[in-house]
């Protein structure tokens, strides 16, 4: 799982615009939690997850066939 997580890490550094994205999703799960918004939290989680998934296949997509 570590090594995983070092991978996405490392594409999403390429992608500073995700990168803030990710930033600002985190904020609000964060928020949510903070403010014991259950339904929020559940759902900006979901949103997130949603939104790095499309993003690790996009970067996938965009490196098949590269060494």
């Amino acid at each position: 799982m570590r090594t995983h997580l070092v991978r996405v890490r490392r594409m999403a550094r390429d992608k500073p615009a995700r990168l803030a994205e990710s930033v600002a999703e985190h904020r609000l799960i964060a928020a949510a939690l903070a403010a014991r918004d259950g339904d929020l939290a559940a759902h900006a989680t979901h949103v997130h997850l949603h939104n790095a998934l499309a993003n690790i296949l996009d970067s996938l997509s965009n490196t098949e066939g590269t060494p």
